[in-house]
């Protein structure tokens, strides 16, 4: 559980841009709040090319920007808001095998301390 893990600060940001914050809106309001409370809006990048560094901006002006938000915080927000929407989520198990016919998927998982598997 990634929760579990102090952040080392070292993880790449995921960045949405106007068609994932699109997205987005299909949301409710307030998962949709919280979750772009952990980011930040970024409207340009900054390009080195030798001389003096060129600001490049993602849309026209201020109004369009994409957002960048810590991957690491995304995924603490997501294992806990599905626990929240009533998922169980077991780590640290293995696959052992998948059963794709019938109307859903037969996933069988050998949890850390078993030698045989579990059908779940």
């Amino acid at each position: 559980d990634i929760r579990a893990i102090p952040s080392s600060g070292r993880s790449i940001n995921l960045v949405a841009t106007a068609r994932g914050l699109r997205a987005l809106t299909l949301l409710p309001d307030d998962v949709r709040a919280r979750l772009l409370e952990l980011g930040v809006r970024v409207t340009g990048r900054v390009i080195h090319a030798g001389g003096e560094p060129i600001f490049q901006r993602y849309g026209k002006d201020d109004s369009e920007f994409n957002y960048s938000i810590s991957r690491y915080e995304l995924n603490k927000f997501l294992i806990s808001e599905a626990e929240a929407a009533g998922a169980t989520l077991r780590f640290g198990h293995r696959l052992l095998g998948v059963e794709l016919e019938g109307e859903y998927p037969v996933l069988t998982f050998a949890a850390p301390h078993e030698a045989s598997g579990q059908r779940g």
